[in-house]
């Protein structure tokens, strides 16, 4: 194993930059479609909402949209610059974030409203361990007591939301706070996409032994580990990224209701599907 020089971060960042408009060219006709998706997003958001009314979907679903939209473009700079096995971490929460709005079809009132009481149970929770941790070493605890306060506030008007629609607000909060992945996809009769699909996206996240191929290779006589960017599988990351964005568009369409958009996420699934078959990564 020979030693190789030390480079700082300028030398990093251009060598990205340089992957990324090498890698940019051969996914263009991937690429191209990032502007339906992000049209589609933002007429998800293009709604009146309010966790309060009696569609508090409406307010839940742009949310967990817009954050998958965002996990997918970061998702996808990462895979054009360079690091495919840093992608594939954030692939794991997007696909969380469609199994959850499928999950949510059900009911969508009491899982919009348990997901925004079990956010606010986990606020309140962290908050107290810390300020707990710093009375009892005697440090400053700043506006933690105050904002614990706001938060308990915020929680208990959910809980009052959840009851006035008829629901109890500790049940929904236990069924639909936390996900059981393989308990919503055995539900949904898709078992084996959390055996293969999210069990492949945690391993990169798990520590297991399955990023190494993208960093690491050895022969007869040589072992080489590779701190920069790699450009390998780089439209492959893609298209998981964008297959899975696409399921959450298209269950959180399904939950607004919105023709429209259902319509134009419909062809976009298509038009994804075409592009990956014209790129020899179809079924």
């Amino acid at each position: 194993m020979s030693s190789k020089p030390i480079y700082n971060w300028n030398w990093f960042r251009t060598h990205m930059d340089i992957c990324a408009s090498h890698s940019e060219l051969e996914c263009l006709p991937l690429l191209e479609l990032i502007n339906e998706f992000d049209a589609i997003v933002n007429g998800m958001v293009q709604r009146e909402m309010s966790y309060g009314s009696e569609r508090p979907q409406d307010f839940v679903v742009p949310i967990l949209a817009v954050r998958a939209f965002r996990l997918g473009i970061s998702s996808i700079r990462l895979a054009l610059s360079g690091y495919t096995d840093s992608a594939s971490n954030i692939h794991r929460t997007i696909y969380e974030i469609g199994i959850r709005l499928l999950d949510m079809e059900q009911d969508p009132v009491a899982a919009s409203l348990g997901f925004l009481l079990q956010g606010a149970f986990e606020e309140i929770s962290t908050m107290r361990a810390e300020f707990e941790y710093r009375e009892n070493e005697h440090l400053k605890t700043h506006h933690l007591s105050i904002n614990i306060q706001t938060l308990k506030k915020h929680r208990n008007l959910l809980c009052e939301i959840a009851k006035n629609r008829g629901y109890d607000p500790e049940t929904i909060r236990k069924r639909f706070g936390k996900l059981n992945v393989r308990e919503i996809c055995q539900r949904y009769g898709i078992e084996k996409s959390y055996l293969v699909d999210y069990a492949y996206f945690s391993s990169y996240i798990h520590e297991k032994n399955v990023a190494t191929s993208h960093f690491y290779s050895e022969s007869a006589d040589s072992r080489n580990f590779e701190f920069g960017p790699i450009s390998e599988d780089i439209s492959y990351s893609i298209a998981d990224t964008m297959n899975n964005t696409i399921r959450v568009i298209e269950f959180g369409c399904i939950i607004l209701k919105d023709k429209i958009l259902i319509e134009r996420t419909q062809e976009l699934s298509r038009l994804l599907s075409d592009r990956l078959k014209s790129l020899g990564m179809g079924e």
